[in-house]
């Protein structure tokens, strides 16, 4: 992966995390003076760099999971980490070596462009939709009521065809029933998929469902701010959904188009998996799907200080491509991420993360993308309905359903109508008057895993012997362990029994 350009970044925003004391020390060192700096009228006062804050956040994270280097013996509170977002006034390329060179006295603190990130796109094999994101439009489909442009042999839907054929003449009931049928028959629940569509019948749900696991989606999410939760029926129970808003995102009675209903998609994949768990859509990417480091790094401390030592999952159907330093090539990601992503793992939560969607016929072994690459996150690969790796996927350390490009993985001239046409996964769409939309590439395979997780989380006391969970770390490492275990017993796909 060299050669690749640098991760998009704001410009003059940096952001600076540790413990406040050391940030001031930081921030309140005096500068070397260069050659064109001349002398400094007062030696003995720090010049104050040209640093405006926009935003800060604290947190308090368990001594237990911390690697403290350089310790200063009179430091007080520990535990206590700030978050810091700056502007910097003047230029910031000579500021940001000051900076740089200033911390490394204090391994445990990271300086930071402020990065963007966005949902997984689907890039180096085109898109078989259109720029809104998907051919179905906020109607629900495109289909006229004589039906579907599929023939017999060639639609994804059941044999009748689309679930839109009968929708003139038999009303909204028949429709979300007809919809909800199809979500649940759907391939990727099915034996080349994850297997569990004889759980997805009404039922209540069982304590092996994921009860008592939080699941964080860090995702978009198509609801205003004034809403604190949603309910949703659906199989197998109704979903009822814990909205967080880091950012406003969506006016009230907005659909907002796809792509903002991509957290909410993901969430109903989750829910089909894990029933029981409290599932949280958190919006850290506004309606075009696109976000930045500090907001997703801040939301995600806050869940983690939030869960009181429940059992947890993190979703991450986003990622960061490119170098860490511009022009250089890619080694590690974006440090901020990984060191909150590393403190969950040593807190035993699971992070499951998108592999990416850069792959084409000429390059299909690329690596995952930033987080899903990092040993301690699980990487999701897509797969396709014939148990293969989808030809857009980036490599991943398991795969799971996320749907099948077109012959060659080229994109289609316009939708498809015949026998390459491409297996989608269904799930919720608010946009949609019937409930469900559909979608294709790892950003929807990362979630049936995160379902698994979630699974796995709240039986592993009874399924794994040895595991001692105030170990850090040792938990949330069995749970990857299973699920990477079971994908190899199943071609590489993860399955929902292990």
């Amino acid at each position: 992966m060299k050669d690749l350009p640098g991760i998009p970044y704001l410009p003059n925003q940096i952001i600076l995390f540790g413990h406040p004391h050391r940030l001031e020390m930081i921030l309140g060192e005096r500068p070397e003076p260069g050659e064109k700096q001349g002398p400094q009228p007062q030696a003995d006062m720090p010049r104050p760099l040209p640093l405006r804050l926009l935003a800060r956040k604290q947190f308090r994270l368990k001594t237990s999971v911390d690697r403290e280097q350089g310790a200063l013996p009179s430091l007080p509170q520990p535990d206590l980490r700030e978050l810091r977002l700056y502007r910097f006034e003047e230029d910031d390329a000579r500021w940001i070596d000051t900076l740089q060179s200033r911390h490394q006295r204090f391994q445990d603190v990271i300086i930071e462009r402020n990065y963007l990130t966005r949902a997984i796109p689907w890039t180096g094999a085109g898109s078989p939709w259109t720029g809104a994101g998907s051919p179905w439009t906020g109607a629900g489909s495109p289909w006229t009521g004589a039906g579907s442009p599929w023939p017999a042999g060639g639609s994804p839907w059941i044999v009748g065809g689309s679930p839109w054929l009968e929708m003139q003449d038999n009303g909204g009931d028949f429709i979300r029933e007809r919809a909800e049928g199809i979500f649940t028959r759907q391939w990727a629940f099915g034996p080349n998929g994850v297997d569990v569509q004889d759980q997805l019948t009404r039922r209540d749900p069982t304590p092996q469902d994921g009860e008592g696991v939080v699941v964080g989606v860090f995702d978009t999410s198509p609801f205003p701010v004034t809403f604190t939760s949603v309910t949703v029926d659906m199989p197998p129970t109704p979903l009822t959904l814990t909205l967080k808003h880091p950012i406003p995102g969506s006016a009230p009675g907005a659909c907002s188009g796809f792509a903002a209903n991509h957290g909410f998609f993901v969430a109903g994949l989750i829910h089909a998996l894990a029933p029981a768990a409290d599932i949280q859509l958190i919006r850290v990417l506004d309606d075009s799907a696109q976000g930045t480091l500090f907001t997703l790094v801040a939301a995600i401390y806050d869940f983690i200080a939030q869960l009181n030592d429940k059992k947890a999952v993190i979703n991450l159907s986003l990622g960061f491509i490119g170098s860490d330093v511009e022009g250089q090539e890619d080694k590690d990601g974006p440090d901020l991420l990984r060191d909150a992503l590393d403190r969950a793992h040593r807190q035993n939560i699971v992070t499951v993360a998108a592999a990416g969607n850069e792959n084409d016929t000429t390059q299909n072994d690329l690596p995952a993308e930033f987080p899903a690459r990092w040993d301690f996150v699980l990487g999701v690969a897509a797969s396709d309905s014939k148990k293969q790796r989808a030809c857009f996927s980036n490599q991943g350390d398991v795969m799971a359903p996320g749907g099948s490009g077109l012959k060659n993985c080229l994109p289609p001239a316009g939708r498809c109508h015949d026998e390459d046409c491409p297996y989608t996964l269904i799930s919720l769409n608010v946009a949609s008057y019937t409930g469900y939309g559909y979608g294709i590439g790892t950003s929807f395979a990362a979630p049936l895993a995160a379902g698994l997780a979630a699974r796995l989380q709240a039986s592993l006391d009874q399924i794994a012997t040895g595991v001692d969970p105030n170990q850090p770390g040792a938990a949330s490492q069995a749970v990857i362990s299973l699920i990477a275990k079971a994908a190899k017993d199943n071609d590489g796909v993860i399955k929902a029994t292990v």
